[in-house]
C-alpha cells in the first residue's frame, strides 16, 4: 500500500472519528436548564425537612402512648398540641415542594436529549404522586392527633382506642406508599444523572 493511500485512509479514519465525537458532543450531550437544577436542589432540601418533621411526629407517638399509659394526660396533651403544629408545618412544606416541582416541570422542555427529558418527567410524576400521598398522610396524622387531644381532654367519642388503631394503620400505610414513591423518584433521578 502506498504512502498516499495510507495518508488518505488515515485522514478518512480521523475525519470519521472527529464526526463521531462532534455528534456525541453536540447531539448527544445532556442539557439541563439551570432553573431545573435549582428547583431540584431546593426541592431536595424541602423533602428532607418533610421527612424530618414526619419522623419526629412518628417518634412522638411512642412518647404520647407512654404518657397515656402512665396517666400523664396533661403531658400527653402538650405533646399532641406540639405535634399538631408540626403537622401544620409539614403541610406547608409539602406546598413548597409542590411549587418546586412546578418549577422543574416548567423546565422539562429544555432538557436534552429526549431520553433524559423522559426520565425527568417520570421522576416528577413519582414526586407529584408522593405529594398527594403526603397530603393524605398529614390528614390522617392530623385526625389522629386531634382524636388523641380529645381523648386526653375527656371529649373523645366512644371507643377512641379503636379509632386510634384505625388511624395508626392508615398513617403506616401512607408511610409505606410514600417511601416507595420516594425510592422510585431517587432511582429515576440517579438514572437521569448517569445519562
Amino acid at each position: 500500500m502506498s504512502n498516499k493511500v495510507k495518508v488518505v485512509l488515515l485522514a478518512v479514519v480521523l475525519l470519521g472519528a472527529a464526526i463521531f465525537l462532534a455528534y456525541q458532543f453536540w447531539f448527544n450531550r445532556k442539557i439541563v436548564p439551570a432553573e431545573f437544577t435549582k428547583a431540584r436542589a431546593a426541592g431536595a432540601l424541602i423533602a428532607q425537612n418533610i421527612v424530618r418533621l414526619s419522623s419526629e411526629s412518628l417518634g412522638q407517638l411512642t412518647e404520647i402512648g407512654e404518657r397515656d399509659a402512665g396517666g400523664d394526660y396533661a403531658g400527653a396533651i402538650q405533646l399532641v398540641e406540639r405535634e399538631m403544629e408540626q403537622n401544620r408545618l409539614a403541610r406547608e412544606e409539602a406546598f413548597k415542594l409542590s411549587r418546586e416541582l412546578g418549577r422543574m416541570a416548567g423546565e422539562l422542555d429544555g432538557i436534552e436529549p429526549f431520553a433524559a427529558r423522559n426520565l425527568a418527567t417520570s421522576a416528577l410524576g413519582h414526586e407529584v404522586n408522593l405529594i398527594n400521598q403526603l397530603i393524605a398522610y398529614n390528614h390522617f396524622l392530623f385526625q389522629l392527633f386531634n382524636l388523641l387531644n380529645q381523648k386526653f381532654s375527656g371529649l373523645a367519642p366512644p371507643n377512641p382506642d379503636g379509632q386510634v388503631k384505625e388511624l395508626l394503620k392508615a398513617v403506616n400505610g401512607q408511610t409505606e406508599i410514600i417511601n416507595d414513591l420516594n425510592k422510585k423518584f431517587n432511582e429515576t433521578m440517579k438514572e437521569f444523572d448517569r445519562l
